[in-house]
């Protein structure tokens, strides 16, 4: 099971440290699983995440730059892994945008969106049902891949009724006074309340709407474990993670793909067996979602050779084993969509980071370099003076660049959504 929960903070979690108990069932999971500390993106964005995770490739590589944009069809992908391993395949996503993603699953379905009064809502409940009923028609000692993808999460800004409930549990599942949930928020997140006032919002009032989505999709995911655990033979195994995270006013921004500051670019990462193997790790070294498919490829006896498959990722088998020394990886690379559709954005935006130290190429608004162990939130930029660990850090970020402007400059795929896909957008507000 491959679980995509869209927009999701890793630090809004219990198992990574949030004081809220917004996912319960994914803390039970996280305990009984590995929960790897330092997962990140390569773009805080919906579709080139996904394409990353499911290629293995960097969005330069893969070319899917946008929501909606098509992939190479000669592209490897997960599902097509899993398939020619004798795997059925099947993919249950809560946007038509992710469509484009479709290689590999013999069974692909955007759950139908549900209408609330005049607004149009992606809900988790039929994300579940869909997966509910593909895999009622499964054998109980059928061998499969299903990958879900949860969008409820990432509407956070666009509260109903539909999960008051969820909020409701949040707030009142935890002793935490507001004043000091607003100290957590403002000291070890970043968050400014001065950014949700801009806006017409406050603070603890978004906070609970977000928490509580997180908290609406835990009860659904708890449904689906309960389902598959009691109608399935054999060992299954459960991989949760995130696109990408959110702003939720850090730097005074509310949402993701602008910046590349980390509550952007770090996502959750929680494998679980369900015969328990390899229970109740924390793994701290930095590792990637592109580093998913080779790691399944080999967990299913498909080890990659990574140049003939041409792939980016490293299997984190030896992480999940404990051999940190088998995982030779260092650094996180990601690349912002373009910005010549989004209003008030301009330039290129590439940066490349480590668990000490962190390089941003920004072509419009100046490079910044920061030093993430003295200053984990990102608010001092040290530009100035000498350092041999930005220099280093610039260096290797500026090979990639390179290559990543050599690769658009070759392909002009995935400049724009497929017109099949653009209303959709301009609905969500990715599109003017």
């Amino acid at each position: 099971m491959l679980v995509t929960l869209d927009t999701l903070r890793a630090d809004h979690l219990s198992c990574y440290g949030y004081p809220r108990p917004t996912a319960p069932f994914l803390a039970r999971l996280a305990a009984e699983g590995i929960v790897f500390e330092n997962a990140f993106t390569a773009s805080a964005h919906t579709g080139p995440s996904h394409a990353s995770l499911l290629t293995s490739l960097f969005p330069y590589q893969h070319q899917l730059l946008v929501n909606g944009a098509p992939l190479a069809p000669e592209t490897l992908q997960l599902g097509r892994l899993f398939l020619d391993a004798g795997y059925d395949t099947a993919g249950v996503v809560a946007v038509r945008f992710l469509k484009e993603l479709r290689a590999g699953f013999r069974h692909f379905e955007v759950a139908a969106p549900v209408r609330l009064e005049e607004k149009v809502r992606y809900d988790g409940q039929a994300v579940l049902e869909a997966a509910l009923r593909w895999l009622e028609g499964q054998p109980r000692q059928a061998r499969f891949l299903l990958w879900l993808h949860f969008y409820d999460v990432h509407e956070w800004s666009q509260p109903d009724e539909h999960t008051r409930r969820s909020v409701v549990e949040v707030r009142s599942g935890t002793e935490l006074a507001p004043p000091a949930l607003l100290a957590h928020l403002s000291g070890a997140q970043g968050l400014r309340p001065e950014a949700f006032a801009e806006r017409g919002l406050e603070l603890l009032r978004s906070v609970d709407e977000y928490d509580g989505r997180i908290r609406y999709v835990d009860g659904l995911l708890e449904q689906l474990f309960e389902s598959v655990q009691g109608s399935f033979d054999g060992r299954s195994l459960w991989v949760v993670t995130s696109d990408h995270g959110e702003g939720l006013g850090a730097h005074g921004y509310l949402g993701h793909g602008k910046q590349h500051y980390q509550a952007e670019l770090r996502v959750p990462l929680l494998f679980s067996f369900s015969d328990g193997w390899l229970r109740g790790r924390r793994v701290g070294e930095l590792v990637r979602l592109v580093d998913l498919l080779p790691t399944l490829a080999e967990l299913i006896g498909r080890p990659l050779d990574r140049e003939a498959a041409r792939v980016e990722g490293r299997s984190l088998l030896p992480l999940l084993l404990g051999d940190p020394g088998g995982f030779p990886v260092r650094h996180s690379f990601a690349e912002r969509r373009p910005a010549r559709e989004m209003r008030g954005w301009a330039g290129e935006l590439y940066s490349l980071h480590g668990l000490e130290h962190k390089y941003v190429a920004a072509s419009a608004s100046g490079d910044e370099f920061y030093d993430l162990r003295a200053d984990p939130l990102e608010t001092a930029s040290r530009m100035d003076g000498p350092s041999p660990a930005r220099d280093e850090l610039r260096r290797l970020l500026l090979e990639r660049v390179a290559a990543a402007r050599s690769a658009h400059a070759a392909s002009a795929a995935g400049a724009r959504a497929t017109p099949e896909h653009e209303a959709e957008l301009r609905a969500l507000g990715y599109l003017d």
